[in-house]
């Protein structure tokens, strides 16, 4: 996950109103019709995705869903239709191409609904993706710990979760507060030292009473080798994630340095080619270093994308640094197309 993910959906459900009617409004009156038409603009847009499918079932985290099946067909319709998309071979001659419109089209975390919901509306848009696979949650020696935080969250028996590592406050677990709740822990979670992670979700699990999330029903979520293959076969690039995806910054450089050319060999260990591209976990400005990047150097990587939002321009390129932006808080309508055909308006870095 990037991302991106947990913050960008927070931010969504308190998506300033303001932002919507402007975009609404521009909509309403065919000013963002004539620019997806005529509109251009320097640099590229980076569109980062998460999980495809309808979370409001999921007992996993339901804020990493991007968008529904039947949304992102609309949205990769109007971006095959309307918008030059380009591969991340591609990026750097984009940004020195002057004015037009440009878009790349990247997923996180390798999920099984990108293959299963996302892959056969990118093959029949005809939309090539840049996909970065988590390799630990492909061979199932990783967790993804913000689903399990809300898993055991969400089948919890108790009203309320008591004071704890995650918070100074009870927390209650009624569906009005539940998503707040996970987002609260899911942030506390990453804010600890990686050396704590295991102790802090073995102490949720008691105090929520539903112990930890079988390794069994997790597998289930992920990729196969098979199914990332088929992807690379059908023309999608294939990036590296980390191995257990870890907030780079909270770990030492010889860590980082493992979790990162671990991940890459191992993709080229399956795939017979060696990634060039990386995406830092979590993606915000906070998650990663120097000494990510470094790491990220040292292990062959010629872009590492980041996902706190902005365009990618001549004055911002940065080749272990490429901006995204969350298509999570991009699932209305309107501001998905504002922001595609306005960017220096609605494309801006968050924290």
């Amino acid at each position: 996950m990037s991302d991106r993910g947990h913050d960008a959906a927070r931010a969504a459900r308190r998506l300033p109103s303001k932002r919507v009617m402007i975009a609404t409004a521009l909509r309403m009156t065919g000013v963002i019709s004539m620019l997806v038409r005529q509109g251009r603009w320097n640099g590229v847009v980076v569109l980062s995705y998460h999980r495809i499918g309808d979370g409001s079932v999921s007992p996993l985290h339901r804020g990493v869903f991007t968008a529904t099946q039947e949304l992102l067909d609309k949205q990769l319709t109007l971006l095959a239709r309307r918008f030059e998309l380009i591969g991340p071979e591609e990026l750097e001659g984009a940004i020195r191409a002057g004015r037009g419109r440009r878009v790349m089209v990247t997923f996180d975390d390798g999920y099984r609904d990108l293959y299963e919901a996302a892959f056969p509306v990118l093959q029949a848009r005809g939309v090539r993706a840049l996909v970065f696979v988590c390799t630990g949650f492909i061979d199932g020696t990783a967790t993804a710990w913000w689903d399990e935080i809300a898993w055991m969250c969400r089948g919890s028996s108790e009203a309320e979760l008591p004071a704890g590592p995650w918070s100074s406050q009870r927390l209650g677990l009624d569906p009005s507060q539940l998503e707040d709740t996970i987002a609260t822990i899911v942030r506390r979670y990453w804010e600890l030292p990686a050396e704590q992670g295991e102790a802090f979700r073995a102490a949720l699990a008691d105090a929520a009473r539903t112990g930890r999330r079988p390794p069994a029903s997790a597998q289930a979520d992920w990729m196969t080798w098979d199914m990332t293959r088929e992807l690379a076969g059908a023309g999608h690039a294939i990036g590296a994630h980390t191995v257990h995806h870890p907030l780079l910054s909270r770990l030492p450089a010889d860590a980082q340095h493992q979790e990162i050319a671990g991940s890459v060999d191992r993709i080229e260990a399956e795939l017979g080619e060696r990634p060039r591209w990386l995406a830092y976990p979590v993606g915000l400005s906070t998650a990663f270093t120097r000494e990510s990047q470094t790491a990220a150097r040292r292990a062959g990587i010629e872009l590492a994308f980041s996902n706190y939002g902005g365009r990618v321009t001549a004055s911002s390129y940065a080749p272990l640094d490429v901006r995204r932006v969350s298509a999570e808080m991009l699932r209305n309508e309107s501001v998905f197309a504002a922001t595609l055909a306005w960017p220096s308006m609605f494309v801006k870095p968050y924290p």
